[in-house]
């Protein structure tokens, strides 16, 4: 029986119309031949970038202006001068980066000319807090001509004393010891809470301070300089921790949190952020 030229019509539109239909419920299935598009790879990103003694510079933290787009990319963008020192740039003050921890950076106090000093002016530091970075616990503050001696604790003394202290050239004077007048630990938070600056001791007659670390667990000995926790927002990071670990609620950055392994794994324990910086999702801890 011969077939109408209507009925043949008829079932190639059917046929293209299907076709049409399955592109617009799955259209993957369609574009997976196309050439996928070139975005910044994230091992381009960070990898293999150095400055002065840091050979590395540890996630999430990276020089490249071509690491992404934003707020979150810019805040843990760092420069590079001369190619020996490194700043952390916050608003429109740079502080000279000392030293990372896994949590934390540690910094220098901005637009010195010293890279030491016996004491600074109360609103020397000019940071408090944002939603990246925060004044660390772990610091503790050696203060100076304090009217109200109340705030002073005895329990830090050793831990600042064991430091070392500052020459009039402003270099460290290492095995020496320092003897503040008065020190106070911000873990105590008594007089000082998170999100405070370090202004907030003029309410007690104190003209000028020091900043020393000491972190949690360590053997006393200090490292000058202020500690400032890091720490990703919270809505940022809800689908970038990787397999393996957990988030972890910041201290000193209000709702910021970082990946963090669990026992048995190392890594940053990110998989993917708004931005291109390489990451170590966590791995097995090979103990051999």
């Amino acid at each position: 029986m011969a077939v109408s030229p209507c009925s043949s019509c008829n079932d190639l539109f059917l046929v293209s119309f299907i076709f049409f239909a399955l592109s617009i419920v799955n259209p993957l299935s369609f574009s997976q031949s196309l050439p996928p598009p070139h975005p910044l790879q994230r091992n381009q990103c960070a990898s293999g970038e150095k400055c002065g003694m840091f050979e590395h510079l540890p996630f999430p933290f990276h020089l490249s202006a071509s690491c992404g787009d934003g707020s979150l990319s810019d805040a843990f963008r760092l420069t590079c001068l001369n190619s020996t020192s490194l700043y952390l740039n916050i608003g429109i003050l740079s502080y000279q980066v000392l030293h990372f921890f896994t949590d934390a950076v540690l910094v220098d106090f901005p637009n010195t000319s010293y890279p030491c000093r016996q004491y600074n002016d109360l609103n020397s530091f000019g940071f408090e807090a944002n939603d990246y970075f925060g004044i660390s616990t772990d610091n503790v503050v050696g203060l100076y001509d304090c009217d109200d001696s109340s705030l002073c604790k005895s329990d830090c003394v050793t831990v600042v004393s064991s430091g070392g202290s500052c020459d009039q050239n402003g270099s460290t004077a290492a095995g020496t010891n320092y003897h503040p007048a008065c020190c106070y630990p911000l873990s105590h938070r008594s007089a000082w809470r998170v999100g405070d600056g370090f202004s907030v001791f003029s309410q007690f007659g104190c003209r000028g301070f020091s900043c020393w670390v000491v972190s949690p667990g360590g053997s006393g000995s200090g490292k000058r300089g202020v500690k400032l926790e890091w720490a990703i927002p919270w809505n940022l990071t809800k689908e970038a921790c990787a397999a393996n670990s957990q988030v972890e609620n910041a201290t000193a950055v209000t709702s910021g949190v970082r990946c963090h392994c669990q026992d048995g794994f190392a890594g940053d324990g990110c998989t993917d952020l708004p931005f291109h910086v390489l990451s170590k999702r966590c791995h097995i801890v090979d103990y051999e």
